[in-house]
């Protein structure tokens, strides 16, 4: 897949990966419930660190309004859960495996991180290759409108609890 075909508007590539939440995380089952913003980055360096740590400060704010951050890397899952300890993520991190990295535009010739906004109808809503820091890059994915969607509730659930609770009785 070449950096034009992730074009915003695009349909986002699809994954299913080990996460360190030890479960296997697929973009299609988020992305129904949440705008998804995947922090993709090649290696764990001071500047992969730091975005993780500032991400990781905003992501109570952005699950607020129904974003859901998730970061992707080719690093080994025994690495990236000894990262997630020492910088205290409260998001899961996903071991690439099978170069869904490069799908999304971050390989060594072109870019060593990227962030990507993947709306609720799994099409790329935003990205970003470079930003000074990671404050200013949510804030141009805000004014891009990216989490303006509403947070999804649970209504269904207290129906059918309801439906449950009246056929029981």
């Amino acid at each position: 897949m070449t950096l034009e075909s992730l074009a915003i508007g695009s349909g986002a590539p699809d994954f299913d990966l080990s996460s360190t939440e030890d479960v296997l995380l697929m973009l299609r089952d988020e992305v129904p419930r949440n705008t998804v913003v995947l922090y993709v980055f090649l290696e764990v360096d001071d500047s992969s660190r730091a975005d993780l740590h500032a991400l990781a400060d905003r992501a109570p704010k952005l699950a607020t309004k129904g974003v859901r951050v998730m970061a992707l890397s080719p690093a080994k899952l025994p690495a990236l859960k000894q990262l997630q300890a020492d910088l205290r993520l409260p998001f899961p991190l996903l071991s690439d495996d099978r170069d869904f990295c490069a799908q999304y535009g971050v390989e060594a010739e072109v870019a060593s991180r990227r962030l990507v906004a993947v709306n609720r109808s799994c099409k790329v809503a935003w990205q970003a290759s470079e930003w000074s820091n990671i404050d200013q890059a949510l804030k141009d994915m805000k004014s891009a409108g990216v989490n303006s969607e509403s947070v999804l509730t649970n209504y269904p659930g207290k129906v059918i609890n309801r439906l449950v609770s009246w056929w029981v009785n």
